[in-house]
């Protein structure tokens, strides 16, 4: 792994507070500083310990903040007391505070009162108020004991201390965690953090690298706290929770093989282990990167895609729009996405992938600030402040690597004709791109993702899918509940996920994120649905079933093969739950040849093409697998052994594993070493004439005298420990035998290491290719699976059909929302659409506030999505043509982020509509025109609908939600004298269905809805009536019914309809612009 400083330079660019500024020094009063707060002009006894960052940039992570003013009150009975205090307040942010600064304290726990009062006297964060200075002229109670006592304060570190400090100097970016023992210990600022973040014990000393603290002269060792190492993983899982970045230091040096080699580390403190950086772990690369023995396979297959990463490459282009380039990595699933746009004035586009990819982690280069703060905190809010940026500074030594990896592509090119690496080639801004996340991926090691060339795509692949922008996927609820965007209850993924493993949970989300436009395609999903119904109960699809569900993310554990970073027990049962698909089809293959892959007479052969082509694919790929012969070069006992030096050292079956000779040459020195022990076994029961002497056990190797035998011994021997009864001894030789077996013993667990890396390599290396195809295809397997469930676990649900007619039709009868069905609502109404391009291609839609009409646009969205997915429908009937893409403008909100007012955002997401737009579309507009006032409101409403009518045959389907009643007045739209009689012809009026109802003492009436579309128009919206639902007083609501009543006496429609046709003839009085130029211009001007 490449952790030299040549991997480049990794920052984080988020603004907020610098922890590793504390490590720097504070002579000019900048970075970190440790304020008392207990100054002369404060006598109550109070202080607080305040930390400030006077830099706004950020090398290592997310810091806490928005932490509640605490301080510690002293007991003036006893001052050794300290009041507990309480962090249960604080909460941890991904926005920078506008103090920039973080009250540090420590948590203490319950401990004596005697033992507080002595850590009272060390330097640690909220212990005692008069050990922490502003000046170093200032003396606090523990330094003047030193000198009372002839004591001199000292900053001489011990030498494990110095080992830190060198490694943290390099790793400043880094939280480190530093394996000590069987501990992992975090040390100075970083100690003080994660102490907080842990809520464990934080032990007084240093809290700076260079003695900036005043009191840090005090001390000779770093404040530290600790974690036992087999709990490491679950501590990791806790701290990249607040996008922290995690450096593991481990030891690299054994006892033994440093008594009889030397020291040969290349740290300048001779008298420690050597320990080096082993691994780096974040947010999103902990499921690849860390150790996972023990995930909960259930949470990492439903969380949200936490290990995507963005190279971003923003090339501003003055007057034009910016230029963006990205690559995308998913780790998990290997996926590398690629993409070059231009941007628009909302983002859409970039939206549009933030929605699709979401990424955890963005990073840009360092030496070119291009994307504004600006930029930065939409992207936060888009993600609900999920995603993490860091910048990288591009490694002029890995140029070297990136060409050799581009040349690799292109051989691979040559060979499969695929252009796509061409791009990385010939285009600048993708191979700055490229060069941006290799950089980044070094420092984990885990550039070797990028060598699969059958993984890169284009997001522009549209030609077969459904384009869904980002704000679709929000306004929907297809991944995100809008209400609550952290559960995914009450969304369509909610809806349609049966899913039983990780991987086809993944690639379900790629199917719905991206419906079908091929009708063959649709329907042979649809066809492989009704074979499965159908062959449910059979035997080998209910053991294929479970197998796959016990199998757990192979997809996963096969990249973490791939990248070396694998445990021992999850290769071993990766293989083993390979192996048990290898015996489930080979003890099927009599049904599989008969019913499956016979054309004639073969039930599944006749039913379903896709599912012929999945099983016959797995069958192939596994029948050809060397996967059995891999499982059988292991040893499973030692795989199960709980002694981590056992699993490594016994980890092969040497009778099957195929480079066993230096294993074995291992194995035979130790065995001469334990053959010259029993040597001098024989020597030593010689001397004590005991011919059944043993040694107590065969690691020790100690011989038991009794006491009373002592002083007969040789004097050369070693005593070792003894009890009332006998004593423990070492001869001289045997001590020297022992330290040799040690030292054979670390060999050989060394052999073991370098052997399960080239085992990991040929796995990759023979069966990688196979096995990701195998693993796509049970991920097929297990969507479709997915999707019969779904169809059958709905009522009354029907296979949509599809009309090859170019023209746009779609007929649904009784359709429902899945979303609200699926959540049990009772008494949903369910209604019918019916479209087409030879009759009503405009569905206009009025009715009563809160009556149903945006549920019912939404509701037709869900149901195409649904049917191109290739699903059953919740509906009694379903005919529909092909739908390319669906744009909603739907919703009213500003955004302060980028100063643009409710109607600004209205118009430049029609105007979006307006551009991107085909035949083939389908629109959902929900009251366009509402930002603004009445006037210029229905003025905009008329324009666009004029627009779409204009069009014809051209005309996309379009469901259009107004409360401008004169928009559908028989002087307007439907007989326009410029709209001839075709385009008269395309609008439909129609209403959500309700009854008025009297109440006595209520001037106005009340509304009953019925949620029922009907025909005709809703004169009335109904507003008063949802003042009433929402409690309004009624004194109020008659006073609002005696003022509307009078507004609409005094209402002059027809001059207000005139006044609405003068603005609009200026649409129409340039002749030489086109009418979409002249809607463009008036959006614009908007």
């Amino acid at each position: 792994m490449n952790n030299s400083k040549n991997a480049g330079k990794i920052t984080s660019t988020t603004k907020q507070p610098l922890i590793s500024k504390f490590f720097r020094s504070t002579s000019n009063n900048q970075g970190s500083q440790i304020q008392n707060t207990n100054n002369k002009n404060n006598n109550d006894g109070k202080i607080s310990v305040v930390i400030h960052d006077d830099n706004s940039s950020d090398e290592l992570g997310p810091i806490i903040s928005n932490i509640s003013t605490q301080r510690i009150q002293k007991n003036k009975e006893d001052t050794g007391t300290i009041k507990k205090t309480n962090f249960s307040s604080f909460k941890y942010s991904e926005k920078e505070p506008n103090t920039k600064t973080i009250l540090k304290e420590c948590n203490e726990k319950e401990t004596p009162v005697r033992k507080r009062r002595k850590l009272a006297k060390s330097v640690s964060p909220g212990i005692e108020s008069n050990d922490i200075t502003d000046t170093p002229s200032s003396k606090s109670d523990s330094t003047k004991k030193l000198v009372k006592n002839g004591k001199k304060s000292t900053s001489e570190l011990t030498p494990f201390d110095k080992q830190f400090k060198e490694l943290k100097l390099q790793h400043m970016d880094k939280i480190l965690a530093v394996q000590v023992g069987y501990k992992y210990k975090f040390f100075a600022q970083d100690a003080v953090l994660v102490s907080q973040l842990l809520h464990n014990m934080l032990v007084p000393g240093k809290l700076t690298l260079d003695d900036s603290n005043p009191q840090d002269k005090l001390h000779k060792k770093f404040a530290y706290c600790s974690i036992p190492d087999n709990r490491l993983h679950i501590h990791l899982q806790k701290l990249i929770h607040y996008n922290l970045k995690i450096g593991i230091v481990e030891q690299v040096e054994s006892s033994a093989i440093r008594k009889t080699e030397g020291t040969t580390g290349g740290t300048s403190s001779s008298q420690v282990f050597e320990r080096k950086l082993t691994s780096v772990i974040t947010k999103a690369t902990y499921f690849i990167n860390g150790d996972t023995t023990y995930y909960n396979k259930n949470d990492s297959a439903r969380s949200k895609y936490e290990n995507t990463i963005w190279a971003l490459n923003i090339i501003n282009n003055t007057g034009k729009p910016s230029l963006i380039n990205m690559i995308s990595i998913e780790l998990t699933s290997g996926m590398i996405v690629y993409d070059e746009f231009e941007d628009d004035p909302l983002h859409n586009y970039l939206e549009t992938r933030l929605k699709h990819l979401h990424p955890v982690e963005i990073i840009l280069n360092e030496e070119k600030e291009t994307m504004s703060e600006g930029i930065k905190n939409w992207i936060l809010k888009i993600m609900n402040n999920d995603t993490k940026f860091y910048k990288v500074k591009i490694n002029s030594e890995s140029e070297h690597s990136i060409e050799e990896l581009l040349l690799n592509l292109s051989a691979k090119r040559d060979i499969s004709k695929d252009k796509t690496t061409l791009l990385f080639e010939e285009n600048k801004n993708y191979r700055e791109t490229f060069q941006i996340l290799y950089t980044y991926l070094e420092t984990f090691n885990l550039q070797k993702i990028l060598k699969l060339f059958n993984n890169y795509k284009e997001f522009k692949e549209h030609q077969n899918y459904m384009i869904l922008p980002g704000n679709v996927l929000q306004g929907l609820d297809i991944f995100e509940n809008s209400t609550n965007p952290d559960i995914e209850k009450g969304t369509l993924l909610w809806v349609m996920d049966h899913t039983r493993t990780p991987y086809g949970f993944r690639k379900l989300k790629g199917w719905i994120a991206k419906p079908l436009t091929n009708i063959t395609d649709i329907n042979c999903r649809l066809d492989a649905i009704d074979c499965i119904k159908d062959e449910v109960s059979n035997i080998f699809y209910e053991s294929l079933n479970k197998t796959i569900k016990e199998s757990g993310d192979l997809l996963r554990i096969l990249n973490r093969i791939n990248y070396g970073n694998t445990s021992r027990k999850e290769v071993y049962f990766f293989l083993k739950n390979i192996v048990k698909l290898v015996d489930l089809f080979r003890l099927h293959s009599n049904y599989l040849e008969e019913q499956v892959y016979a054309k004639k007479g073969g039930r599944i052969c006749e039913k379903s093409a896709l599912l012929v082509e999945i099983l016959s694919q797995c069958d192939s790929i596994l029948n050809n697998s060397k996967v059995p012969q891999f499982l059988s070069m292991i040893n499973a006992g030692a795989v199960m052994d709980k002694n981590i030096e056992t699993q490594t050292s016994q980890f092969f079956n040497l009778n099957n594993y195929d480079n066993s000779e230096p294993i074995l040459s291992r194995q035979r020195d130790i065995e001469d070493v334990k053959n010259d022990l029993h040597e001098e076994l024989l020597k030593i029961r010689k001397i004590l004439k005991r011919p059944a002497l043993n040694f107590k056990d065969e690691i020790d190797y100690l011989i038991e005298v009794r006491n009373t035998q002592v002083k007969n011994l040789p004097p050369d021997w070693v005593k070792i420990s003894n009890t009332k009864t006998i004593s423990r001894f070492r001869t001289p030789e045997v001590r020297k035998l022992v330290e040799t077996l040690k030292y054979k013993k670390e060999l050989l667990i060394q052999i073991n290491k370098k052997e399960y890396k080239d085992f990991l390599a040929r796995i990759n290396e023979e069966e990688y290719d196979s096995l990701y195809r195998l693993i796509d295809y049970l991920a097929t397997y297990d969507c479709v699976l997915s999707l019969a469930a779904t169809s059958t676990s709905m009522t009354n649900s029907t296979r949509p059909k599809f009309i090859k007619d170019s023209k746009q039709y779609i007929n649904i009868k009784n359709g429902r929302n899945p979303i609200i069905e699926s959540l049990r609502i009772t008494n949903y109404v369910p209604n019918d659409i019916k479209l087409s391009s030879d009759s009503e291609k405009i569905m206009i839609i009025t009715g009563p506030n809160m009556g149903g009409k945006s549920s019912y646009i939404r509701q037709v969205a869900l149901l195409i999505i649904m049917a191109q997915i290739g699903c059953y429908i919740p509906a009694d009937f379903c005919e529909l043509s092909i739908f390319d893409s669906i744009f909603i403008r739907i919703g009213a909100q500003d955004d302060l982020l980028r100063g643009n007012s409710t109607f600004q955002i209205e118009m430049l997401d029609v105007l979006q509509i307006l551009e991107n737009f085909t035949e083939r579309s389908l629109l959902l507009l929900d009251e366009v025109g509402r930002g603004t006032g009445t006037i210029d409101g229905m003025s905009i409403s008329y324009a666009i609908l004029r627009f779409f009518l204009e069009l014809e045959d051209k005309c996309p389907i379009v469901l259009y939600i107004t409360h401008y009643p004169l928009l559908i007045d028989n002087k307007t739209v439907a007989h326009d004298s410029s709209c001839n009689d075709r385009s008269g012809k395309l609008v439909g009026v129609y209403h959500m269905g309700y009854i008025e109802q009297k109440i006595d003492g209520e001037d106005w009436p009340t509304v009953v809805f019925l949620y029922r579309l009907k025909k005709g128009l809703a004169n009335n919206s109904y507003g008063l009536n949802v003042a009433k639902l929402a409690h309004i007083d009624k004194s109020i609501i008659n006073r609002a019914h005696e003022i509307s009543t009078g507004l609409k006496d005094n209402f002059k429609a027809e001059q207000e309809l005139l006044y609405t046709k003068k603005m609009l003839s200026l649409l129409i009085s340039n002749k030489e612009k086109t009418f979409q130029e002249k809607i463009t211009e008036l959006l614009n001007n908007f």
